[in-house]
């Protein structure tokens, strides 16, 4: 009876060692996944070399306006050629890239570029305007003399070509006149510096410089502008002879016009201008440098003597036989 009893309290003892090893794991247990944090959820993989976007700046995102060219003032009879028509400019009216301009005989305009520069034609000048953007203005002078005004603006630059795109006059900031004429092209400085290059060569020229051009050679050394502007014609103090050709000298890089129309002027300022309408007996002559300086001259002279007839030996009557 004694050993049944203690086997019965042996395994009584186990079961309940048992039960409390249990009840202890399973508290453990229990205690460990309330104590335990939360997983955190994974980071977000960056890709190699990636760059976010800057935020956006709302006081950089105002729209930038597009350059435009406006008439802003017309003296006589200036025009505009657009699609392939030439008609009269008013003041307001936009040029557009490709489009040109001129100012005919006792004519100017102002064009003006953005709020801040402008492009003074002088009379018998026509330009085209080859390029507004955000980094240029240029424009290509077919003929005659523009005065530019050229205020900063960001990193935007004016250009002012020749008619075949040769010779180019560039300014960030300066007040200087160009003159395009046969085969001559002319840079006059009047405040700022102005790059002039041609033929794979430039010069700067300094307020109070000019520069010359010639038939696409490389610009001349920067010199100062002549103090006067000079016009002889050699037939201006004799009347008696006939008007045959008209022969004078003018400033160095001037222009110069005979009743209005332009003539071919050599390096050395020389011209001469065959006279064609012999009956003529007086001729307007005038001369114009880059600076916008111009004299002129009324030249008198005869008209040719006529022909001699032919004289007449005899005559000779013969009748119908």
């Amino acid at each position: 009876m004694g050993t049944g009893h203690e086997t019965r309290h042996r395994r009584l003892l186990r079961t309940i060692a048992a039960a409390i090893l249990l009840g202890t794991v399973g508290l453990g247990v229990f205690v460990a996944r309330r104590a335990a944090p939360p997983a955190l959820p994974p980071e977000p993989v960056t890709p190699p070399n990636a760059v976010e976007p800057p935020a956006a700046d709302t006081a950089l995102a105002e729209p930038i306006a597009a350059p435009e060219a406006v008439v802003a003032a017309v003296s006589g009879k200036v025009e505009l050629l657009r699609g392939g028509n030439w008609s009269s400019v008013q003041v307001g009216q936009k040029v557009g890239e490709t489009e040109s301009i001129r100012a005919l005989a006792r004519s100017t305009a102002d064009l003006a570029l953005g709020p801040k520069s402008k492009l003074t034609l002088s009379e018998e000048t026509e330009l085209t305007l080859a390029r507004l953007d955000g980094a240029e203005h240029r424009v290509r002078l077919d003929r005659g003399r523009v005065t530019a005004a050229y205020e900063p603006e960001g990193e935007r630059v004016l250009r002012i070509e020749d008619r075949g795109g040769q010779t180019v006059a560039e300014a960030r900031e300066a007040r200087f006149s160009a003159m395009a004429t046969e085969g001559t092209f002319v840079v006059a400085t009047e405040t700022g510096t102005v790059n002039l290059a041609s033929a794979g060569a430039s010069v700067q020229v300094d307020p109070g410089e000019q520069s010359i051009v010639r038939s696409g050679a490389a610009p001349s050394a920067a010199a100062p502008i002549p103090v006067a502007l000079l016009l002889k014609v050699a037939t201006a103090s004799k009347p008696s002879v006939p008007c045959e050709a008209l022969e004078g000298t003018a400033s160095p890089g001037a222009e110069v016009f005979v009743d209005g129309s332009p003539i071919a002027v050599a390096a050395d300022g020389r011209f001469r201008y065959p006279v064609e309408d012999r009956s003529k007996k007086q001729f307007r002559i005038v001369t114009r440098d880059a600076t916008g300086r111009s004299t002129e001259q009324l030249v008198r002279c005869r008209a040719p003597p006529a022909p001699p007839r032919e004289k007449i030996d005899a005559v000779e009557i013969r009748w119908h036989e």
